[in-house]
This record gives structure tokens, sequence and C-alpha cells, in this order.
């Protein structure tokens, strides 16, 4: 940006549209520093020195030669604007342009210093970093379809396959067209306070335009122009079922609709099965103690749903006294006709489900629940990246224990599906050491969907081969002072009680960086 500074309070207006023009809440800018207060402002530059004896500052760039973010795309045009040329990322976001004629996207973004040896933020990118770019050449300048192309390289269409079935819709369906390229739809969702969907649009031009068209669904019924916070603004105009509005350049407009119901549609359901509960894994505030999980770790009632869906299943959750089952061994009856068996479990440890259908038996994987669903390459600890590909139900976001509410920790509920075989009629859950199975349903549902492409990315678990230098080692380990200070705190505030290689994993509190710079002044000194 070329202005000096924003009202960063004012944006969430200005989104809205409260604030019509963008520069209401711009508070000011080179000129006027310059007009009203004859003081030269420097935009741009990155500042790698300040003389505060002797007033003036070093800087490390000029016009042409400045990291700056992007997030999808970067573009340079050539200075006749006839032609240029965009790079789609889907990760990276530093760039810089040393020319005219020269373009730049940053790979490896680390700093040169740890800051502190438990973040060792100069190993921050290195390791194993799996990113894709493209080259997008155009005509005119980038607004000439490069917004357009870059959500296509971010968001690429998924294909599914299934068997050869009758439906219920038409040949042809579209879930949701607007009328002008330009205006780019960012946003559908559930309404947060009722059943409507929330769309929100951007224009990418820059230019105004009039008259645009939205089409979703099987038509719009009602439609209401809404702010940020998705408060009513005033009616808007529908016709044929399609929503129309102007927006003006780079702007930004948010609706309310109510859509028309389908005259047929196939309706996915499925039936729950009553389990014999036997454990607690669920507990109301203040009552921690009365989980009966292996590590007495529960999930807080009063964030976790009466039903829960995932693929396609809905759990019903209990939440009176006992909710899980745990090592059963008897067998349960399935719905007639039922596919599919899923159930929602918690897992104290890594372990296996085993599942028997009359005779036939089954397994899967669980991970701990506790465990991250993945990870980057931790360079300055040894560990390397995964991604867990298991089904995620639900993500609790705080956890209870015996002493109250435990914040900043987190667990999966995880769904796991079965197959069952078709001569089958009850199943059996098999003691399965640390899995407490809080909900089961079976569909009847004939034909299944299934990616046929991957949908998001993969990665196993490896060996480590990391081989960091002895400088590298250095900057990632504590000095000789911080040793003998950490052993002198007191427990609770020492992290180095948890070991150095676990410290450095853990973000650590202001309260902890207070009092170890107070204990190393004192040390130091002395």
């Amino acid at each position: 940006t070329n202005e000096v500074s924003i009202a960063n309070c004012g944006l969430p207006y200005y989104c809205s549209g409260v604030i019509a023009e963008r520069e209401q809440i711009l508070v000011s800018n080179a000129k006027k520093f310059k007009d009203n207060f004859n003081i030269e402002v420097s935009l741009n530059t990155e500042v790698t020195e300040i003389n505060r004896s002797e007033k003036y500052v070093v800087t490390n760039n000029n016009e042409k030669i400045y990291e700056v973010p992007s997030q999808t795309f970067a573009d340079i045009t050539d200075i006749s604007g006839k032609y240029g040329v965009s790079i789609l990322s889907d990760s990276k976001s530093g760039w810089d342009k040393p020319a005219d004629n020269l373009l730049r996207m940053t790979c490896i973004h680390t700093p040169k210093e740890s800051f502190r040896w438990e973040c060792s933020q100069h190993l921050m990118d290195f390791g194993l970093n799996r990113f894709s770019y493209g080259i997008y050449p155009h005509t005119g300048d980038c607004k000439n379809g490069s917004v357009q192309y870059a959500a296509e390289f971010n968001q690429p269409l998924a294909v599914f396959e299934t068997d050869s079935h009758n439906g219920n819709i038409e040949n042809d369906f579209s879930f949701a067209s607007v009328s002008d390229n330009s205006v780019i739809l960012r946003t559908v969702k559930l309404a947060e306070k009722s059943d409507r969907i929330i769309v929100r649009f951007n224009e990418t031009q820059g230019k105004s335009k009039s008259v645009v068209r939205l089409r979703i669904g099987n038509g719009i019924e009602s439609a209401e122009e809404v702010n940020g916070i998705e408060e009513t603004i005033c009616d808007a105009k529908i016709e044929n079922g399609e929503l129309v509005f102007d927006i003006g350049a780079n702007g930004l407009k948010t609706f309310s609709l109510s859509l028309m119901p389908f005259n047929s549609y196939n309706e996915y359901s499925s039936t729950p099965i009553e389990l014999p509960f036997n454990a607690k894994v669920i507990t109301e505030n203040g009552k921690g103690s009365e989980t009966t999980t292996a590590d007495g770790i529960s999930i807080p009632m009063e964030i976790i749903p009466d039903n829960i869906s995932s693929g396609g299943a809905v759990f019903p959750v209990n939440k009176k006294g006992n909710n899980a089952v745990f090592s059963e061994n008897k067998a349960r009856v399935l719905p007639d006709g039922s596919r599919r068996l899923h159930l929602l479990c918690l897992c104290t440890k890594q372990s296996k489900l085993k599942v028997v259908f009359d005779g036939i038996y089954a397994e899967r994987n669980v991970p701990c629940s506790r465990d991250r669903i993945g990870a980057w390459d931790l360079y300055a600890l040894g560990e390397t990246g995964f991604i867990n590909k298991e089904n995620v139900a639900f993500e609790s976001t705080h956890l209870h224990n015996t002493e109250g509410d435990m914040t900043d920790e987190q667990a999966y509920l995880y769904r796991f599906t079965f197959e069952i075989p078709e001569t089958a009629v009850s199943f059996i859950i098999l003691q399965s050491p640390d899995v407490y199975v809080l909900s089961a349903v079976a569909d009847c549902e004939a034909h299944r969907f299934t990616p046929a492409c991957e949908l998001y990315d993969s990665l196993e678990k490896r060996e480590c081969d990391f081989k960091p230098t002895a400088k590298q080692k250095h900057k990632a380990s504590p000095l000789i002072a911080e040793k003998i200070v950490y052993k002198k705190m007191a427990p609770e505030t020492s992290w180095y009680n948890y070991g150095e290689k676990e410290a450095r994993g853990r973000q650590l509190t202001d309260v902890f960086c207070e009092k170890r710079a107070d204990f190393i002044s004192k040390f130091t000194k002395k």
C-alpha cells in the first residue's frame, strides 16, 4: 500500500458497505505528512539500521527492490500495458521485482537468527517443502483473468466416481453460476443464526458492474443484502429465481438467500443403533473427575452438539450419565438392509478398532485422539511431517481433566466406516484397548460416491534425515547460563522441566518470558 496508515477499526464497516468509499478510512499518506508537518515519508522501504544519535536510517532497497506479500498470484505487465504474465501460487506469498522484466517468488522464508533457542526460527522453513506454481501469460494487464485463474489454480475441480444408477435431477445441472466472470463468488455458507444461505462476491477488474446475475440450486426464493456480520441492509432484487445486483469497482457484496426447494432429491438417511454405554468420556464443567477414560481426559459437554454429522452419517450424542462403550464384546442386531456401519470413536492411545460381522472380522487403525492430524517437518526437533487421513468428525477445542479446563488442548473424534457383508445381520465391537465408541449408525444407501483424485495432500511419517550444521545446532540450544537458570527456576515456571527437545516445540507464555528475563538479568549481574 502507498498509504502511511489506515483506520483498522473502520475496515469491517468498509467491507460491510456502511462506509462506502475506501478513502474514508485512510488516516494519512505521504503527501499529507509533507504538507502538514514537513516530514518526508519513504514508502515500501526496508530499514536495516537506525542511527539515533545522527538521526538517519539505512535502507536495503529502492523503489524496485523490496519484498511484498501476495496470496495467490503476482503479476508484471509491460510498460506499454499490452501484455504481461502472472505467476500463480498455492502457498508461497513473498515476491519482489528487481527489474521491470523480472519477478521473483520466495520459496524458503527463514529468518537469519533463532529469536530464542526454543523457537529456532532460523530453521523455520527447513525440511520438506511441497508447493505448486503456475504461469499465466495474458494480453492487457492483470485484470484480464489473473484473479479467476489464480482462484481456479488454488481450488481445482474435484472428480468423484459412482456406479451407474438413475438419479432425480436433469442430465445437466449447475450448482451455481454468475453472469460476469470478473465477479467472483467468494463464499457460500450457512448463516450464523438461521437456515438461510450466505453468499459473498468480489469484483476483480476494478470496474463497476451492473445487472450481475447469480443462479444457484433450483432457484432463489428471496434475498437480502447484508453486511459482514450478516445484519440486513435492504431487500435484494430477484428475477426468475436469480439474484440481480450491481457492484462497485473492487467492491464486496454479501447477500442472505432463501433457496427454492427441489421437487425430488435423494435424501441420505442413517439409523442409530442403541449401545449399552459403560464409560464416560463427556463431562460437564467442573466435573472432569467423573470421566472414566484411561488418561483422565474428557470432552467438554458445553461444546459438543447433540448430533454430529460426518460423511452422511448423523451420530446422536448421549449427554446423560455414561456416554460411550468400552470393551463390550456383545452382539448387536443391524437394522434391516444395512450396507455400512459407521462408528464415532475417541481413542486415548494409538490402537486398533476391531469389529466382527457374523464371524467376518474387520479392523481399522485408530490414531490417538489427542495427536495432531498433521505437521510440517520440524527441523530443530528432528521430527518429520505427516498428514493423518482418517475422517475427523468433530474437533474439541479444549478439554476437561480432574482439575478443570485444559485450554489450548485439542482432541478429535473420528468416524470409521465398515462395509457390511451381504449376509450379516449382527456385529460385535471387540475389546479394543483405549478405544471408546460414542455412537453407532447404519445406512442402507446403495450407491457410493468416492473421490477419483486426491482431495488434499498426502504425507507419510518418514525417517529423519536432517543434518543441521554445528552453527545451526548451537542457535537451537540454550546457553550455559540459561541451563543453569532453568534448573534454579520453580518447576511450574521452567520449561526446562520438559527437556530441551520438547521445550523448543512449546509456545512460551509472556509470564515465563518475563520471569526468564528477570532470572537471566540477575544471574549475569552476579
